[in-house]
């Protein structure tokens, strides 16, 4: 593997793990909902994860109905590796991209306009 992807992915896990520490010292959440009191789209996906663990898969699709598509997705992106997936054809990666990025507005639209997202 290259040094430079290697500092890469080693700066990315450094930030995601300050996230996670201040957000759970804090104990804020969601920091958008904290500072606009608006929840993001993927508001409810850690619940939703821990609910489907839990074998409750009903609490799980109300926290976030789409919970079920980001790990796949995830995981697409680490197989391939970041850097595959950006160079693969622009055709076939836009199409998934385009498609994730609707169905995840829409849900949250649908969510903000009828629900109160918990």
């Amino acid at each position: 593997m290259n040094k430079k992807i290697v500092k890469k992915h080693v700066f990315l896990i450094c930030v995601l793990a300050l996230y996670v520490f201040i957000v759970y010292i804090t104990g804020i959440g969601c920091p958008l909902r904290y500072v606009t009191g608006i929840p993001c789209p993927t508001c409810g996906m850690t619940r939703a994860y821990l609910s489907f663990l839990s074998f409750d898969f009903k609490t799980a699709f109300y926290f976030h109905p789409l919970f079920l598509l980001a790990f796949p997705f995830a995981l697409l992106l680490v197989h391939f590796n970041l850097d595959t997936f950006l160079h693969m054809k622009r055709k076939p990666r836009n199409t998934i991209l385009i498609l994730m990025l609707i169905l995840f507005w829409a849900v949250y639209a649908v969510r903000l306009l009828f629900f109160t997202i918990p």
